[in-house]
């Protein structure tokens, strides 16, 4: 008659190795341990969702303090700006500004929608930041 001798470890008492245990390896979780992983996901989610509408929220407080600022100079001239990728695109309001700011006359903007036009006066404001 012939006895085996099993161990801990090959009875699966043992130690285990790094990333062994359940779900590793293909071994189903069970019920509470997949309640647990998805609870951890949902919340590194909801984090993740805090963390971006933070930054929206800080960019939209910067967007509006920056849209006052410059309002509060083109004011003396009649000017206003109310949203900034829109106001600012042609160029003239910003030319406008760079007048205020700097107390040097600015090349006159030039009028007109084309694409061309607009370039031309962004290029004009930059050329004098330079």
């Amino acid at each position: 008659m012939s006895l085996s001798v099993q161990t801990n470890t090959a009875a699966g008492l043992g130690p285990k190795s790094p990333g062994a245990g359940p779900g590793a390896g293909g071994a189903p979780l069970s019920p509470m341990q997949a309640s647990k992983a998805s609870s951890e996901t949902q919340v590194s989610s909801e984090a993740d969702e805090k963390i971006q509408r933070g930054k929206e929220d800080r960019a939209g407080v910067q967007k509006k303090t920056f849209t006052k600022w410059i309002n509060s100079y083109l004011e003396k001239i009649g000017l206003k700006v109310d949203e900034l990728n829109n106001d600012l695109r042609d160029g003239i309001k910003l030319l406008k500004l760079l007048e205020i700011l700097s107390g040097d006359k600015q090349a006159k903007p030039d009028r007109g929608s084309a694409r061309l036009v607009k370039v031309n006066n962004i290029n004009k404001a930059l050329a004098y930041l330079k």
